[in-house]
């Protein structure tokens, strides 16, 4: 039987469309999905983890919408349209639960 959740401690961090996106726009941003990502609702997460699954990151449900690059496979990145918000978020050690739904 599968579990409905796990718990893992994984480093999570931050990005935005002005390092991700071209020209720093979110309309040029297509994440691995292929839509635009949203503020606050979307996630990269490490290749282990299926594209469209939920997680759960300071009590709030992200969707895994998109990838870190393999050179920070294992990291979560959120989402968020402000660079300043993102550059502030820095770099924390999380318990991120992982959905199996």
């Amino acid at each position: 039987m599968v579990p409905l959740f796990y718990l893992m401690k994984a480093v999570v961090t931050s990005y935005s469309p002005y390092e991700a996106c071209p020209f720093g726009k979110l309309e040029n941003c297509i994440n691995a999905q292929g839509e635009i990502p949203t503020n606050g609702f979307s996630i990269a997460c490490p290749r282990s983890i299926h594209l469209g699954t939920s997680v759960i990151v300071d009590e709030r449900i992200y969707l895994c919408d998109d990838r870190t690059s393999k050179k920070y496979d294992g990291r979560f990145d959120l989402f968020t349209t402000s660079q300043e918000k993102a550059k502030n978020y820095g770099k924390q050690e999380k318990t991120v639960i992982i959905i199996n739904i």
